[in-house]
């Protein structure tokens, strides 16, 4: 029963009523922008050894390059502060230990 309900709205959101396809909820813009702030806010809470030494910002572009996000947005914006967010290419050159994690060696623009 459970599934079915799952399966119909997951139908209702991507088609609609009328079952027509829908716009997505977010664009990767809108995502990667609230995703970032909120990455943000969980690297506040770690310790800089649990951020592997990562600024909050730098934590917050690291997460997004993760899933896939990196270079949608280039900023995170928090009231009047603005965190510029380093692209992965700047990510590797200040930070080299990152590459020792394969999710994030697998990233790099190499084939």
């Amino acid at each position: 029963m459970a599934r079915k309900l799952l399966v119909a709205v997951w139908h209702l959101l991507t088609h609609g009523d009328d079952g027509a396809p829908t716009a997505a909820l977010l664009s990767p813009q809108q995502l990667a922008a609230k995703s970032g702030a909120r990455w943000a806010r969980l690297a506040g809470r770690l310790t800089k050894e649990q951020r592997q030494g990562l600024r909050l910002h730098d934590f917050a572009a690291y997460a997004l390059t993760l899933i896939g996000l990196a270079g949608q947005v280039t900023a995170i914006v928090q009231g009047e502060t603005r965190l510029p967010l380093l692209s992965p290419d700047q990510l590797r050159q200040r930070f080299p230990h990152l590459d020792d994690d394969p999710l994030f060696a697998a990233t790099s623009g190499e084939p």
